[in-house]
């Protein structure tokens, strides 16, 4: 604990920094981006933003801490203060004179109350004293006034050519500084200086004046550590910043990570390389390699860090020598009205490139969710479009007592605590485990065992390394995957060296081991309560490749042991799978005349809750062999874990439960884990499932930890509950209850259950879909809800100034996307179309009407199009890989019954209507979803070429509607043959019998 509270002192003493722009108008979505991408202080003063409520929206969108607001109209004034969390607390708006004028806080900083004014002084002198008037009440306690004052306070104020003549507002604040004991604190700090905040062209000559301003009760003036004058590019006014605290500390630290822009640069590369090869001359390589490698890595940061900051220090000392030669080119187009300003604008121009670029780092570094991007659009920034997390600075918690904690060091403390019980492991009984694993019956062959079991190949972790996902947060040590892909060929042979090692001496380098939990609040239930909060571990990338090699070696053989039930992480298996047999499922219990109850069951932090001890115990019984399974004990025996929290890196505790989130292994490790529950409830034969038509049986339905039971009557309930209680004995899993629901469909009673579960009458979302006994309004529904999304996106889109391909880009990589998944397992209907254009269309035209027609858009780049994706092409694509799985993917999928059963009411044909270009009236009365696939399948079929391979295949191809059979090119059809029996070549062939 004295560790953490070294940490958290250290994090107490703290600085705050304001920022201060007259941002010239700020309507802009883009350039509202820009602003906050490049003042990246704790509270942000705007003045002439022009704002108004209607793009309010958007704004807060972008912004998602606090703002306050005092809009002008949109072509003049407004003022806006906006603060990020963590920065200050306990923030009240105490001032707002409703034109967009002046705008004022009470907060708290350092146990002391502040106050903040935020002021935008108008032209005119007579008006400005009017301001100037209604300021002084608000100058009372420790105030700070920012602002764009409109006045030159004094001569160094303004350049040599102006004409500084007397102003009755400039005698009034000067007074009113007098009065209030206040200080302009840049003046105060640089008396006899000469530098200016504004630079304006006026008929080809250069203003320049300093007007932006922070005054300052004296009595807190040794609270401002300094104020700073910098132009950035999106306006004539430069950013003050104003830095105010104790001392210049920083929040707590957090992690280092390496800037992979580093990788770029040769002269980095040939360093990094040069002190790799030069420590494999070290005998502790050939001694210890776990060692060696600890040793490594640490020098690996200390000659990156110390290259980052060589580089950037000379990067400033050019961008400190540009703009002393912009002042120099100022100073001389003042004296000199004919000197050419060529010079001067080059310069500006080359300044502020170095500021764009400088803001496009930082916005990386940090995942902001928006970034100018031009009309690139690429797809890292694209992706960054989609909500991101709420930030994760916590203020407040509650303890297990269930008290409000808003102490830091205790906030702290509370997350370490909780996060520490919960992956302690829980004594698990035995006689449960054995109970729950003797129903398992599945095994890996002997050929599939001995594929996980080889030694780790070179290829393997080449192969791991290029699989390894970019731009992700690394572990505690800071090295990115972009860093091993770049030294891959020096690195590969070191790591599968170090595996060895580790697998011979049953050792895990400590940083290997150690993973960071960052929580993330899941935007569900109250912010209070650590239990809505998601533990994602951010682990260190050579840990990552070893689980990857595993996780590969597992993910070829895992789908032979695994139900089809269950899709989660297994090759060839969709989410979609599970959906669309629960949706058939649903569809069929209410039309049978039976009707059934359908449970979604939440588990309660179900990853986090697997007992390591079962999860071993469930793979032996499944088969896997004695060497991966000391892989796994070797790196969860060894697992640790710490949790970051307001900067601050809890003290590590063993996890001695729970797979990992961020590990590749993880997926399927749960995957195992919770397959025997599966087992555990399909073997009880007093449980009443729905049947599916060409056998089989309907009852669970898995997709990670969302879980879904389809039964008959309340009894198959309470018996899978008395299952699930054996099994949380022996896995750790429980349910929470407040989040499970249940659903009856046909009227089946509800009663006589123990568990009270929160009940769902019609409708209810399962995996993002509503499902429902009517299909069309669970169908809408969740339509509905994907539009709502893709307007929300383009409410922000719309405003940016992009081109029609940079537009194009937006709705193919974020929109459209968003529909691919729900095209998956619900029909497309006409309304959702014809709304989807409209709003399409507004989005590329702006509401102007269409200027080139869908045809040309949907075209390839070389015919002159934009490759806009057209849905219903999209649909019809989406449609045809559904067949195609019916056709060739070997898993029976409960979907597939419903469609065999479905397919031959249409074709009459059995399974070989797949061969038929079906007609519409032919599958009118089947769902129509699956009238969609039959209906694409038939266009398409008429382009598909194949042989039959025998007489039989032969003698079972359909008669009529079959592209195989034609006469004059055209396809036989005949409704009484059809209706008569007389539908395969086998019909109207005579059996031929030797003899």
């Amino acid at each position: 604990m004295c560790c953490l509270l070294i940490f958290v002192l250290y994090a107490m003493c703290d600085i705050i920094s304001i920022a201060c722009l007259n941002c010239n108008g700020l309507r802009e979505i883009n350039k509202f981006e820009q602003v906050i991408g490049k003042l990246k202080t704790d509270v942000i003063c705007l003045q002439e933003t022009h704002w108004s409520e209607d793009i309010m929206v958007n704004i807060k969108k972008i912004w998602e801490d606090d703002i306050y607001v005092n809009h002008g109209n949109q072509r003049a004034c407004g003022v806006a203060i906006l603060i990020k969390r963590g920065g200050i607390y306990k923030v009240k708006q105490i001032y707002n004179d409703g034109k967009g004028r002046m705008l004022g806080i009470d907060f708290m900083f350092y146990n002391d109350l502040f106050r903040l004014v935020n002021i935008y002084a108008p032209n005119v002198e007579i008006e400005r004293k009017g301001v100037f008037k209604q300021m002084k009440p608000l100058c009372t306690g420790n105030c700070i006034v920012v602002g764009d004052f409109n006045v030159w306070c004094t001569r160094l104020d303004v350049s040599r050519s102006a004409n500084f003549k007397s102003d009755v507002s400039r005698k009034f604040l000067n007074d009113l500084m007098q009065s209030e004991d206040m200080a302009d604190a840049w003046r105060e700090e640089n008396p006899f200086k000469k530098e200016f905040s504004r630079r304006q062209m006026v008929l080809g000559n250069l203003k320049q004046s300093r007007i932006d301003l922070c005054l300052v009760k004296k009595k807190i003036l040794h609270y401002v550590k300094n104020v700073r004058y910098k132009f950035i590019g999106v306006s004539d006014h430069a950013a003050m910043t104003v830095k105010m605290g104790v001392n210049m500390e920083a929040r707590g630290g957090g992690m280092w990570c390496l800037n992979s822009a580093l990788l770029k640069e040769e002269a980095y590369r040939k360093s990094i390389n040069g002190c790799i090869r030069g420590e494999m001359e070290n005998s502790l390589f050939e001694e210890n390699v776990c060692e060696w490698w600890e040793m490594m890595k640490g020098k690996i940061k200390k000659r990156s860090i110390r290259y980052s900051k060589q580089r950037n220090f000379m990067r400033k000392r050019e961008m400190e020598g540009m703009g002393s030669m912009l002042e120099k080119e100022a100073e001389k187009i003042e004296n000199n009205p004919e000197y050419t300003k060529e010079h001067f604008f080059r310069i500006k121009a080359e300044m502020e490139m170095y500021e764009k670029e400088k803001c496009e780092g930082a916005i990386v570094r940090s995942r902001a969710q928006y970034a100018v991007e031009g009309e690139r659009c690429t797809k890292y920034f694209l992706n960054l479009e989609e909500k991101k997390q709420r930030k994760n600075y916590i203020t407040e918690l509650e303890n297990e007592e269930g008290e409000k904690v808003t102490d830091y060091v205790e906030i702290i403390e509370v997350v370490e605590s909780f996060y520490k019980k919960l992956f302690k492991k829980e004594n698990v009984k035995q006689e449960c485990v054995d109970e729950v694993l003797n129903t398992v019956s599945a095994s890996l062959s002997d050929v599939e065992r001995n594929k996980c079991e080889g030694d780790m190949s070179i290829e393997e972790i080449k192969e791991a390394i290029k699989q390894t996902k970019p731009n992700k947060s690394p572990g505690s040590d800071g090295l990115t995957h972009e860093f091993y892909k770049t030294f891959k060929e020096i690195l590969a042979p070191i790591l599968i060296r170090l595996f060895r090692s580790m697998e011979e001496r049953s050792e895990v380098p400590e940083s290997m081991g150690l993973g960071v939990i960052a929580i993330l609040y899941k935007n569900k239930g109250s912010p209070l309560s650590l239990n809505n909060y998601r533990p994602l571990s951010l682990l260190n990338t050579d840990y990552k490749i070893l689980t990857k090699v595993l996780a590969n070696r597992i993910k070829g053989v895992v789908g032979s042991i695994i139900s089809p039930n269950q899709a989660y992480s297994i090759p060839g298996r969709d989410i979609t799978d599970t959906i669309c047999t629960i949706r058939d499922v649903v569809d069929s219990m209410d039309k049978d005349g039976e009707g059934g109850l359908v449970l979604c069951m939440d588990l309660n932090k179900a990853f986090d809750r697997v007992e390591h001890g079962f999860m071993e115990q469930a793979m032996r019984k499944f088969g896997f062999g004695e060497r991966i399974l000391r892989w796994i004990n070797l790196l969860y025996n060894n697992a640790k874990s710490c949790v970051k929290v307001n900067g601050v890196l809890t003290n590590p505790f063993p996890l001695e439960r729970s797979v990992r989130q961020g590990c590749p292994l993880s997926a399927m490790l749960y995957s195992i884990s919770v397959e025997p529950l599966a087992t555990l409830v399909k073997r009880d034969g007093e449980i009443r499932g729905i049947p599916v038509p060409h056998g089989g049986l309907s009852l669970i339905h898995q997709y990670a930890d969302d879980t879904t039971f389809t039964v008959r009557d309340m009894e198959s309930i309470k018996r899978i509950m008395k299952h699930f209680e054996t099994y949380g004995k022996a896995s750790g899993a429980k349910i929470n209850i407040e989040k499970s629901e249940i659903m009856s469909i046909g009227g089946v009673d509800m009663s006589g259950c123990d568990t009270t579960f929160k009940v769902t009458k019609e409708c209810t979302m399962i995996l993002g879909v509503n499902i429902g006994v009517n299909a069309k309004e669970a169908r809408d529904a969740t339509w509905t809800g994907i539009l709502n999304k893709i307007k929300q996106v383009l409410s922000v889109w719309k405003l940016r100034e992009l081109r029609l391909r940079g537009k194009v880009i937006v709705v193919n990589s974020l929109l459209l996307t968003k529909c691919n998944y729900v095209l998956g397992v619900v029909d497309l209907p006409v309304w959702v179309l014809n709304e989807m254009k409209e709003v399409l269309n507004n989005f590329l035209w702006g509401g102007k009407g269409v200027k080139i027609s869908k045809d040309t858009l949907i075209a390839e780049y070389t015919e002159g199009g934009l490759k806009l994706i057209d849905l219903e092409v999209k649909r019809k694509a989406i449609r045809v890989k559904t067949m195609k799985k019916y056709l060739y993917d070997k898993v029976e999928y409960g979907w597939k019954g419903f469609m065999r059963d479905f397919l031959d009411k249409s074709s009459g044909c059995g399974e070989e209507g797949v061969f038929m270009a079906l007609k519409k009236p032919m599958f009118e009365n089947i769902p129509l979803f699956y009238q969609e696939v039959l209906s694409a399948w038939a266009e398409f079929l008429m382009d598909v070429r194949y042989e039959c391979e025998n007489i039989n295949q032969i003698l079972k191809q359909p008669i009529f509607l079959n592209p195989k059979i034609r006469m004059k090119g055209k396809m036989f059809y005949n409704r009484l043959y059809m209706k008569a029996g007389v539908r395969q070549v086998k019909d109207m062939a005579y059996e031929y019998v030797r003899g």
